[in-house]
C-alpha cells in the first residue's frame, strides 16, 4: 500500500482584535485557522423579518397591514 499524502499544516496565531487575547490553531491554511475560532465566538443564522425589524430601529417606521398609515 502506498502512503497517503497527508496535506502540510502549519500553527496559526489567531488574535483577537479586542482583547489581545491569542489562540494557537493548527491549519492547513489561515482561513480555517480563523474559522475554527469564530465557530466558537459566533453564531450565523438566516436573519428573520423581526431580526431585521430590530436592526433597522426607530429609522424606519414598520406599518401594519390595515391600519391606518401616520400622517
Amino acid at each position: 500500500m502506498a502512503a497517503e499524502k497527508k496535506t502540510p499544516t502549519r500553527i496559526y496565531v489567531v488574535t483577537h482584535k479586542v482583547t489581545g487575547s491569542i489562540r494557537l490553531i493548527r491549519a492547513t491554511q489561515p482561513g480555517p485557522a480563523r474559522n475554527h475560532v469564530a465557530k466558537s465566538l459566533l453564531d450565523v443564522r438566516v436573519a428573520s423579518q423581526d431580526d431585521l425589524v430590530k436592526c433597522v430601529g426607530d429609522k424606519i417606521t414598520v406599518e401594519v397591514a390595515g391600519e391606518d398609515a401616520p400622517e
